[in-house]
């Protein structure tokens, strides 16, 4: 259902050869859509930061899906999520071992994802592992996690989550990230959507081609919505 992703230029341009005005100028719309959305998000603090930290590691269950089609529903119908603190990795301090089981039991997805705080905004960003099937539960075998080479690793999305506090909740917005797609052979461009709370988590996301058309996923709302379990 979702394209496989295989790079991403996060806010550079996605082909400079590119001679054709109207998609110049679409390119150059959707670059400016992205400095401008990280430029005018809400600051952060330091004890922002660090109530994340420590709101994030957990497991979660399906409440609820929503799929945007039958297809859709299937895949993410059930689907657990374990995020965990990786500690003494390659990849340095605040980062989390992420992992999306379906509800037959098989890997859908798994990540690590580094968190930062600069000038007073905070940000995370994902990388996957180039052999999954080596790396499941990752964060529970110190000996992987002190082995993990930048070469055990390639890029997943390629933009930045930009996080914000609202209330009690925490949420983070990727907009535009523009991608190749190889089942589709042109540039993409995804949208995602994660909130954690104390209760549990939300999370969606779409992908859009360069008329924004909705390909796949959900913009509105949160696709799954999940609650807060103990973590064995």
């Amino acid at each position: 259902v979702h394209d496989n992703l295989v790079y991403s230029s996060g806010c550079k341009s996605p082909n400079k050869n590119n001679t054709n005005q109207t998609n110049s100028m679409k390119y150059a719309s959707t670059l400016l859509f992205c400095v401008l959305s990280l430029s005018v998000v809400a600051q952060s603090s330091k004890k922002d930061f660090r109530q994340l930290l420590k709101m994030l590691p957990s497991k979660y269950e399906t409440i609820t899906a929503e799929g945007s089609t039958a297809k859709e529903q299937q895949l993410i119908d059930q689907m657990t999520i374990t995020i965990a603190p990786v500690e003494g990795s390659v990849l340095g301090k605040n980062t989390f071992y992420v992992k999306y089981i379906r509800g037959n039991g098989s890997l859908y997805r798994q990540r690590l994802m580094t968190l930062k705080y600069e000038n007073q905004q905070i940000t995370s960003e994902s990388v996957a592992f180039v052999k999954d099937s080596s790396f499941i539960d990752f964060y529970l075998n110190p000996d992987k996690i002190k082995s993990l080479s930048q070469k055990d690793l390639k890029v997943s999305l390629g933009c930045a989550d930009v996080w914000t506090k609202t209330g009690d909740e925490f949420i983070a917005k990727m907009d535009s990230c523009p991608f190749k797609s190889e089942r589709r052979g042109k540039d993409i461009y995804i949208f995602s959507r994660m909130m954690i709370s104390q209760d549990g988590m939300g999370t969606t996301e779409a992908g859009k081609d360069e008329n924004g058309k909705i390909l796949f996923g959900k913009l509105e709302g949160y696709a799954l919505k999940l609650k807060r379990v103990a973590m064995k």
